[in-house]
């Protein structure tokens, strides 16, 4: 890809500490792409919760996930249309479910 592109990411996760170094509790705050919504995984309850609150936060980590290029957007539909192509006469097409699953995901 172009060096001088500028790269961009998505915030997908804050993770957040409560308590002291000697002890507390850890919960995070994850998007979900497939529902566009904002959630709260705090130990055995998960809730939605809005975006706002989520920028309010004081994260002790975050994660970020890169937005794809238009190189790899195509890419991407390129290789969906090959390998969901039920017309194909060559079905030597292998891939591992976990990578499938992560494309299908994008």
């Amino acid at each position: 890809e172009n060096v001088n592109q500028i790269t961009k990411y998505n915030l997908q996760s804050v993770v957040c500490h409560q308590g002291s170094f000697g002890g507390g509790h850890y919960f995070s705050y994850c998007f979900n792409h497939n529902s566009s919504n904002w959630y709260l995984y705090n130990d055995r309850s998960i809730r939605e919760i809005d975006q706002q609150h989520v920028s309010e936060q004081q994260g002790y980590l975050l994660y970020y996930v890169r937005q794809d290029s238009s190189k790899h957007k195509e890419f991407r539909n390129d290789f969906k249309k090959i390998v969901t192509d039920t017309t194909n006469q060559d079905p030597h097409v292998y891939i591992n479910k976990i990578w499938l699953n992560k494309w299908n995901s994008g």
